[in-house]
C-alpha cells in the first residue's frame, strides 16, 4: 500500500529524524537496572564522545547510501567498494581516536574497544544502508514495471478497440 503522504519531502527527514532518535536512545533505554548503580559518569564528555560518534555513524550511513552502493555495488565495483571503504574505516578511527583522547583524557584509548564498541556498530550502519537503498531500489524498479505494463495494456486495448470499431 503506497501512501501519498510518505513522498513528501518533510516526511522523509522526520521518519529519517524519528528512526535515528530512536536509534541512538535505545542503549539508554534498555539498560538493565542494577542495584549497585551509581549513576552516569561524572564527566560529561562520555556524552560528547557518544554524539561524536552517532554523528560518525549518521555521515557513514548516509555516504554509503547515497554514494558507495550506487557507483559500486549497483555497478557490480565490489572489489572498488571494499577499496573505497578502507580509508573510510582509516578516517573513521582518527576521528573516533581524537575524540576520545579529546573529550575522555582520564582514559586510555584501547583498540579492542575501539573494534568492539565502534567498527560493529559502523558494520552495523553499513548493512542497514545497504538494505535501505536495496529496498528502494526494489520499490522504484516495481514501480515503474507496474507503469510500464499499464502503459502496454492501456495500448493494447485502444489497438483491441480500434480493430472492433475502425470507425
Amino acid at each position: 500500500m503506497y501512501f501519498k503522504w510518505t513522498s513528501k519531502k518533510w516526511a522523509t527527514v522526520a521518519l529519517h529524524l524519528l528512526f535515528w532518535t530512536v536509534i541512538f536512545t535505545l542503549p539508554s533505554l534498555l539498560r538493565p537496572a542494577r542495584e549497585n548503580y551509581s549513576g552516569p559518569p561524572k564527566s560529561a564528555g562520555y556524552f560528547y564522545q557518544y554524539l561524536c560518534n552517532c554523528a560518525t555513524w549518521i555521515a557513514l550511513f548516509y555516504l554509503n547510501a547515497n554514494v558507495l552502493i550506487p557507483r559500486f555495488i549497483l555497478t557490480e565495483k565490489y572489489k572498488k567498494y571494499i577499496l573505497y571503504l578502507l580509508p573510510v574505516f582509516g578516517l573513521l578511527f582518527l576521528i573516533n581516536w581524537s575524540t576520545f583522547v579529546g573529550f575522555v583524557p582520564e582514559r586510555q584509548f584501547r583498540f579492542n574497544g575501539f573494534v568492539f564498541y565502534y567498527i560493529f556498530p559502523c558494520l552495523f550502519f553499513l548493512a542497514c544502508s545497504t538494505a535501505w537503498v536495496m529496498f528502494r531500489h526494489k520499490v522504484l524498479a516495481d514501480r515503474l514495471s507496474k507503469e510500464k505494463e499499464t502503459l502496454n495494456l492501456t495500448t493494447e486495448l485502444a489497438f483491441l478497440r480500434s480493430q472492433v470499431s475502425p470507425h
